[in-house]
């Protein structure tokens, strides 16, 4: 069974990815953020891998750890550190 998302991208993310957002399709059921994370650095690179690796992840507008499970239809925010005056 197929299962959709969306993934919101913001800042140095969405340069890499060149778009805010996507459709995801996963192939199985029980998918954590991590599992997402992984295909998404196979998608796009290592640039991506870099970026990640200090991102914070929401599942529907609250943050989560990459363990977190991933249901059909969930909206996943990558998040990348905010700075500024």
């Amino acid at each position: 069974m197929m299962v959709t998302i969306k993934i919101l991208f913001f800042a140095g993310i969405a340069d890499v990815t060149q778009h805010a957002e996507e459709t995801w399709q996963l192939s199985a059921q029980d998918n954590t953020v991590q599992d997402i994370i992984q295909e998404l650095i196979e998608k796009y690179g290592d640039e991506f891998r870099q970026l990640i690796s200090t991102c914070m992840y929401a599942i529907n507008m609250e943050y989560v750890s990459q363990m977190h499970p991933v249901a059909p239809f969930d909206e996943l925010a990558i998040i990348p550190p905010v700075s500024g005056g």
